[in-house]
């Protein structure tokens, strides 16, 4: 007889039974390791989701605001608000992005009504055309900035994220 099979021979019984069962044991608790690692890693997740999707609404709000404040738009910060709201495409449901476009649209017209209100004359029945225009987009604006919160609210309210 072999060593081996002479060591096995002499463990109590007990213990091929406690080797059996270990290693069930074992592998569940195995499994509710990596449970646990997908539940935080899903986590982590929806933090990062919720920190990008907050860094688009900051960025509407500081928009919109630099907009009401001084009743002026430059180009320069049209262009960025543009450029910066493409990544909501990824962030976000496409009518969620077609709202921010929207607002980009109305910002445009807004300020290509205060272009045409700077180089046309005061006399003119244009101007108040253009004037009256302009108060509609800044309106609208305005309108957009009471309302972003209740927009925003559905992406980056913690409800979502419990």
């Amino acid at each position: 007889m072999s060593e081996a099979s002479q060591l096995s021979t002499q463990l109590p019984l007990w213990v091929d039974y406690l080797k059996a069962f270990l290693t069930p044991v074992i592998a569940a608790f195995g499994v509710g390791i990596a449970w646990q690692q997908w539940h935080v890693s899903r986590g982590n997740l929806k933090e990062r989701l919720f920190d990008r999707r907050y860094i688009v609404f900051e960025r509407t709000r500081d928009f919109l605001q630099g907009i009401l404040s001084d009743r002026k738009l430059t180009s320069a910060s049209l262009t960025n608000f543009h450029i910066q709201s493409q990544e909501a495409r990824f962030l976000f449901d496409e009518d969620f992005f077609k709202y921010l476009e929207e607002i980009y649209t109305h910002a445009y017209k807004f300020r290509q009504q205060s272009n045409l209100l700077q180089t046309t004359a005061a006399h003119l029945p244009e101007h108040q055309e253009y004037l009256r225009n302009e108060n509609e987009e800044f309106s609208w604006l305005y309108g957009k900035r009471n309302k972003l919160h209740t927009e925003f609210r559905p992406w980056i309210g913690l409800e979502k994220y419990k």
